[in-house]
Order: structure tokens, then sequence, then C-alpha cells
């Protein structure tokens, strides 16, 4: 695993942290939000392209609760 993949590893666990959810909503919110991970790596985007993108850690799951 290389450092970039570390990285988005541990961001991807702090949103997880975040979320204040229900496990059956947070578990498809999470799959969602790894989704939309992958198809940016798809296209091109490296994983610290990817976090500069989303933003902080607090901000995304903010979003990502409120949907």
């Amino acid at each position: 695993m290389t450092s970039e993949e570390k990285k988005m590893k541990k961001y991807i666990k702090a949103v997880k942290r975040r979320l204040n959810l229900p496990s059956d909503s947070k578990t498809r919110v999470m799959n969602d939000f790894i989704s939309s991970i992958q198809s940016r790596r798809e296209i091109g985007k490296t994983d610290v392209e990817i976090i500069e993108e989303l933003g902080p850690v607090a901000n995304v799951a903010t979003e990502l609760n409120e949907q």
C-alpha cells in the first residue's frame, strides 16, 4: 500500500467515525462515498487530489449526515 493509499484509508475511516447515522444508513452512505472516490480514481485523479477536492473530514461528515 502506497503512502497515498494509506492517507485515503485514514481519511475514509475519519469520515466514518464522524457519521451520526444508524448502522444500516452509515453502511449505505459509506458505500456510496467509497464509490464516489473510486469513480474519481478511474478518471485519473490521485488520492491526494481527491482529498483536496473533498475538503476537511468534518465538512464531509457534516454533509453526509445531512443527506
